[in-house]
């Protein structure tokens, strides 16, 4: 290689190959552009990289927003004020340079029945829980902010807002649907439902790192999960939508590929719970929250920290901590969910009990209801009836539920 020395002027040096220089065959019909912000670190630009690529043979070029006379941008230009306007150049680079289409990428996959379409008027993406600190030796941290994603549908047929929230090793994702079919999210905004899909603490795009969360408890197995999906694969009334609903159903590999671990200081993340989870109400104004399995304790915390705005709760086979004391059922309530319409629902292969839950719900003061999809007549549903055949079926039951038992109020839903 040789040195290329004060390129021009603000610009650091670089290396160049020594000819006759290698070539890069592979890329020779792939087009770059290297854009650079007036504020940036890499500010003016790079010319290095587009010279060193167009010595191997590739087609490569600068994009100087400065130069389009678009100023004050830092290397962060996608979150900034003026995003659109940055965007718009390489929009235009993009139509300009590239052309073709990909015809080798398959089709997702599609269910009759249950489109993935949504018309929106808004979607947005935010994160609460950020005033939770902590020093360390290298500098400050956030502690446990939970992400948080919203959906405005186009046409709003419905007052209240629906909060998401999911179950151990999960995130929001499993309210989206599994290998490309439709999920109960798209299933609410379809239905004129404000969607907010929550990722808690340390799971998804809440990022888990030990220094604020401590330490994270064992991956999720197959084992855990298969117990559900194979039962649902191979018992009557079939639900699961893969092969073998075991390990190498690709389905099966899908939901696992997606699972990760929670924290293992449980007391910790119900503290994180209920202050993000809270935070997020008094953003969002009356709601619903529906929970499912290990998120079950979010919905309990957050309705009994804020029960002038949680004006409904679904639960989908959901954990009963802390509803109810040491004493089990019968001991002494620890929330106070007086007059709350509540739903516990239960699949026909889910394996929970619904008694204990009732007598713990209405012990708190709750006006609560256990609802068997076996007692309608659905059946083969496992504890994961989300990504099942029939999820519409089961969505339509929580949807009948929260029309027939939560009382409209006015939204206040902000942003």
């Amino acid at each position: 290689t040789h040195w290329v020395a004060n390129p021009e002027p603000g610009v650091a040096g670089y290396f160049l190959q020594t000819e006759p220089a290698r070539r890069l065959p592979n890329l020779r019909n792939t087009k770059v552009v290297f854009v650079t912000a007036e504020a940036s670190f890499a500010s003016p630009g790079n010319p290095g990289g587009a010279a060193f690529l167009k010595q191997a043979g590739v087609q490569a070029e600068e994009l100087r927003l400065s130069n389009l006379g678009i100023k004050g941008n830092g290397h962060m230009m996608m979150v900034e004020k003026n995003s659109r306007e940055v965007l718009q150049p390489i929009i235009d680079w993009m139509a300009k340079n590239v052309t073709g289409s990909n015809s080798q990428s398959p089709p997702p996959r599609r269910v009759a029945g249950h489109t993935m379409a949504l018309k929106l008027a808004d979607t947005v993406m935010f994160s609460v829980g950020t005033s939770n600190k902590k020093k360390m030796p290298y500098g400050t941290i956030h502690v446990g902010q939970m992400f948080v994603q919203y959906f405005e549908p186009a046409e709003r047929q419905h007052p209240l807002p629906v909060v998401l929230v999911h179950g151990g090793g999960g995130q929001m994702v499993h309210y989206m649907g599994l290998g490309g079919m439709s999920g109960w999210a798209h299933h609410f905004i379809q239905s004129g439902y404000k969607v907010y899909l929550v990722d808690r603490p340390g799971h998804g795009r809440s990022p888990y790192h030990p220094d604020a969360l401590g330490e994270i408890g064992p991956l999720v197995t197959f084992d855990l999960l298969t117990r559900d999906t194979v039962t649902s694969a191979r018992l009557p009334n079939k639900q699961w939508p893969g092969t073998s609903g075991d390990v190498g159903d690709p389905l099966v590999d899908q939901l696992v590929a997606a699972a990760n671990s929670a924290p293992r200081d449980a007391q910790l993340a119900q503290s994180l719970w209920k202050m993000s989870g809270g935070e997020l109400v008094e953003r969002v104004g009356p709601c619903i929250l529906m929970r499912h399995s290990a998120g079950g304790p979010f919905g309990w915390l957050v309705a009994n920290e804020k029960p002038n705005l949680v004006k409904g709760v679904v639960s989908f086979e959901g954990a009963t901590a802390p509803l109810v004391g040491q004493g089990g059922a019968a001991g002494t309530p620890l929330l106070d969910l007086k007059g709350m319409p509540i739903m516990y629902l239960l699949s026909e292969r889910g394996g929970r009990p619904g008694k204990p839950i009732l007598d713990a719900l209405l012990q708190s003061g709750a006006r609560a209801e256990v609802i068997d999809l076996k007692e309608r007549g659905i059946l083969g549903n496992s504890h994961f009836a989300m990504f099942e055949n029939n999820r519409r079926q089961v969505f339509d039951v929580i949807k009948g539920w929260i029309e027939q038992r939560v009382p409209s109020a006015t939204s206040t839903a902000r942003l």
